[in-house]
């Protein structure tokens, strides 16, 4: 699943006609080019909007163990993907809230899969032309620091190994940015989990000596 952070979101709130703890705002555009070089184009989200509106939770950082609200309406305009959110009555809902409402956590982000996109080759930016949605998250700017190792574009560098190229030096720094980000993220009570870093890292292999199936399988891993 990868993930996109909306910055410095304006946000509504609702605390009138019975409701209270109701929050308003867009959990993604169209049209602009974020530091990854993609586009979220209009009519993404209208497929998993209409298939798997239901299942979408709203979270706070990405973290499935924290569900912090329902949402009350999702959809598309022409600015981008609407969301109005009903806060549940939990301690960590509570909290976020607060600090929603003061303006301290300002942030939205999406986690998605890509279903279609193109690759513009002449403007290097890639086109979000169908996602599936699982989430959307109120999120902190530290988190979205971490979090934005998802530009790297796994998909692409993916296909690459799988038609058995020899990934180019600039991908190579990629995947070891991305690894070192992810690392940082990995639980610490997995000290055996397997590591891809020294397949990149080690001197002595030559690009063409790295085991892509190998490489292929942790990337997955990491992805998941």
């Amino acid at each position: 699943m990868l993930t996109k952070t909306l910055k410095n979101v304006e946000f509504k709130l609702f605390q009138s006609d019975g409701q209270t703890m109701v929050v308003e705002a867009y959990a993604s555009t169209f049209g602009n080019v974020d530091s990854g070089r993609d586009v979220v184009e209009k009519g993404s989200f209208t497929k998993t909007l209409q298939e798997n509106k239901k299942r979408i939770k709203t979270l706070f950082n990405h973290d499935w163990n924290q569900i912090i609200g329902k949402p009350l309406e999702m959809n598309e305009d022409s600015k981008g993907l609407y969301t109005k959110t009903q806060f549940v009555s939990t301690i960590k809902s509570e909290e976020v809230y607060i600090l929603v409402k003061e303006g301290i956590v300002n942030e939205l982000s999406i986690g998605y899969d890509i279903v279609k996109n193109d690759f513009d080759k002449v403007n290097k930016i890639n086109r979000l032309r169908e996602l599936k949605l699982y989430e959307y998250s109120f999120v902190t700017f530290a988190m979205n620091d971490q979090a934005n190792v998802t530009d790297v574009k796994f998909d692409n560098l993916l296909s690459q190994i799988k038609a058995g190229r020899v990934l180019s030096d600039k991908n190579i720094n990629s995947i070891k940015d991305a690894i070192a980000a992810l690392n940082a993220l990995l639980d610490s009570n997995t000290p055996n989990q397997p590591s891809i870093t020294d397949m990149c890292n080690d001197p002595t292999k030559s690009h063409d000596e790295i085991d892509y199936d190998k490489l292929l399988f942790e990337i997955k891993k990491l992805r998941k």
